[in-house]
């Protein structure tokens, strides 16, 4: 299973980013019979767009693979995306 919590830097210890469309980082960490095996920081591609921000977001972690976000705030429109994605 894969988590992506939103960062507000491109560190595994940053904290959480309240914003989820906006926010700088995703780190993505990687789960394993309940034990992190692996994580990786990548930006988010949503937080340079000038409008639907939490829709591309929503987007790249479904191209990531993730089954579950930890963060803040999420818009109606990046909930829509998750839950169609299942995420």
């Amino acid at each position: 299973m894969k988590i992506a919590i939103t960062a507000e830097d491109n560190d595994p210890n940053s904290t959480i980013d309240q914003r989820f469309g906006r926010c700088k980082y995703f780190i993505i960490a990687t789960i394993e019979e309940g034990k992190v095996t692996d994580t990786q920081i990548v930006e988010n591609e949503g937080a340079i767009q000038g409008h639907g921000a939490g829709i591309k977001a929503a987007e790249q972690l479904g191209n990531l693979g993730v089954s579950a976000v930890i963060t803040g705030q999420l818009g109606p429109n990046a909930t829509r995306v998750l839950k169609e994605l299942e995420i």
